[in-house]
């Protein structure tokens, strides 16, 4: 059986990336908030918003 505890972590981390690749977009200078950036930050929450929603459902109901 796959041990599925490290899923959240996963996801999490992935959001982590995409919110960091996001910001360094957000600091180059003379920019303004491209498509790109927008995309990134939204990947960014949804990613970790997944893996906060498989954490709690793995805590609370399995």
């Amino acid at each position: 059986m796959m041990n599925t505890k490290f899923i959240p972590i996963i996801f999490i981390a992935i959001g982590v990336v995409f919110f960091v690749i996001a910001f360094r977009d957000y600091q180059k200078p003379g920019k303004e908030k491209t498509i790109a950036f927008r995309v990134r930050l939204r990947m960014a929450i949804i990613f970790s918003a997944v893996g906060i929603g498989i954490y709690i459902l793995q805590k609370f109901i399995w």
